[in-house]
């Protein structure tokens, strides 16, 4: 049984952390990649969602279950702007401080939970680990990911957000992390770049980067 698409807000402030930073890398890779799609508006097929901590009940075998819901809407929405045969990465987060267990690098380890985001179920392709399937019509090649909550994650190496775009040329990038007190799935709109230098990040000077697809993608239809 699928679950209902719960509620989402959207927010203008990411956090000035890790999360932050990899919208604002992710968005910023966009622009140098001729890969990514846009939507109606010209922006880029970009979005970072947090998941909301509470509440989160590891072990659960419908834990994931919620954020599905939320990410098969957001892609169903956006194949009207994907080729017929796209490539989607999808990124989560490691553990860090009292989140030893975090719901968004558990959901992309999870091919079970991934695989419910597709029409009819997927095959796994090794040894990549991207899953293969159909969402509304469209042919999608789903690249999961794991960010560690360092530096790592935007230094521009192989392991960061920038680095896993290149790898993988997607048409589009859905990033998740997990905000522990709020209790809504909110679609972040707006990165900057403060602390962006403390965090293994190259300043510019208070770059401000948004982008609406996400939210268009997902906002109530009476907005």
């Amino acid at each position: 049984m699928s679950t209902a698409r719960p509620k989402t807000v959207r927010s203008t402030k990411a956090g000035a952390y890790f999360c932050e930073h990899v919208f604002y890398a992710a968005l910023a890779t966009a622009s140098t990649l001729k890969s990514i799609a846009c939507d109606d508006r010209g922006e880029p097929l970009v979005g970072f969602l947090h998941v909301p901590g509470e509440p989160d009940t590891p072990g659960s075998p419908d834990r994931h279950a919620a954020t599905v819901a939320v990410l098969r809407e957001a892609l169903v929405r956006w194949t009207q702007w994907l080729p017929t045969d796209a490539r989607v990465l999808i990124t989560g987060f490691g553990p860090f401080l009292s989140v030893t267990d975090n719901p968004t690098g558990a959901l992309v380890a999870d091919v079970g939970a991934l695989i419910s985001l597709f029409d009819d179920g997927a095959s796994v392709s090794e040894p990549s680990g991207s899953l293969c399937g159909t969402v509304a019509g469209h042919n999608i090649a789903l690249h999961p990911r794991l960010l560690d909550v360092d530096a790592t994650c935007i230094d521009d190496a192989g392991a960061s957000i920038q680095g896993l775009m290149r790898q993988t040329m997607p048409h589009a990038v859905l990033s998740l992390g997990v905000a522990r007190r709020r209790q809504d799935f909110t679609v972040e709109s707006l990165a900057t770049d403060a602390n962006f230098c403390d965090h293994g990040g190259v300043c510019t000077a208070d770059a401000r980067l948004q982008n609406m697809a996400l939210w268009r993608a997902l906002r109530p239809t009476h907005e």
